[in-house]
């Protein structure tokens, strides 16, 4: 009786975090479509704050230690990261980057700390995907 209801946990947990993860698929496009057509930044909003999503479903769906996980985490952090140095490229460049913000040296700063942690976030693990793995030791009891 326990290894049916753990059968039915298991595909509860699934099928919830795979349709968590296609609705995200599905706001990054419609963001993507949103920020190309328009040129709205609330569409580049969309397509960060949803992919994120994506990679957490990655997590759940297929557990920390896969290499399709960790892969779908470094493109993000690295995807994150070129985004915000675009912002900040922009703010440069003279675009007004107050639009429905708190000023534009406001999100200046933001992009760039943005940029820096979620660049060389991506960068160290995208590294770390090429570095060979070490074998570990399961504990005892599981």
């Amino acid at each position: 009786m326990a290894k049916k209801s753990s059968n039915t946990t298991v595909r509860k947990h699934r099928f919830k975090w795979s349709m968590v993860t296609l609705i995200c698929v599905a706001f990054v496009v419609a963001g993507a479509l949103i920020w190309i057509g328009t040129g709205e930044w609330v569409g580049l909003v969309a397509m960060l704050f949803f992919g994120g999503g994506i990679a957490v479903g990655a997590n759940e769906l297929w557990g920390a230690e896969s290499i399709l996980t960790q892969i779908t985490f470094a493109l993000g952090t690295l995807a994150l990261g070129a985004a915000c140095g675009l912002v900040f490229w922009m703010g440069l460049l003279g675009e007004d980057l107050s639009y429905r913000f708190n000023g534009h040296t406001f999100m200046m700063i933001i992009a760039a700390i943005g940029a820096l942690f979620f660049g060389s976030g991506g960068i160290l693990m995208t590294i770390n995907l090429f570095l060979p793995r070490k074998k570990r030791r399961k504990e005892v009891g599981s």
